[in-house]
């Protein structure tokens, strides 16, 4: 795979966000929605320890992939465009060097229900 750019394979995901939207009656309250368009990518963990964790009930881990110039945070969540699943961002980034053909960044992350 020398030479070609892992941005290739992103595919789009919805930042998540709170934004106000009438509730009826006068008043405001506040609702998750799509915020900002991100291109990246989950990829799935392998190993006998996250299998074990997954069968035991836990959520499915893996890291998400973007590029460098897209800040998330911790806790923040992603709505999968394709199929409508919900990540989470479980921790702080790795990035690539400056030197690497492909600039992104790996950030620890797990399958969660929607936002409520």
């Amino acid at each position: 795979m020398s030479g070609v750019m892992f941005e290739r394979y992103f595919h789009e995901y919805w930042l998540q966000g709170q934004a106000p939207v009438s509730d009826g009656f006068g008043g405001t309250i506040w609702q998750w929605t799509d915020k900002q368009l991100v291109m990246g990518e989950f990829v799935t963990r392998d190993g006998s320890e996250i299998r074990i964790a997954e069968a035991q009930g836990l959520a499915q881990q893996g890291d998400f992939y973007v590029s460098r110039s897209v800040k998330l945070a911790q806790n923040d969540i992603l709505r999968r465009v394709s199929n409508g699943l919900y990540f989470r961002i479980t921790g702080l980034p790795n990035e690539t060097t400056d030197l690497s053909v492909s600039q992104f960044q790996i950030y620890p992350a797990e399958l969660t229900d929607p936002p409520k």
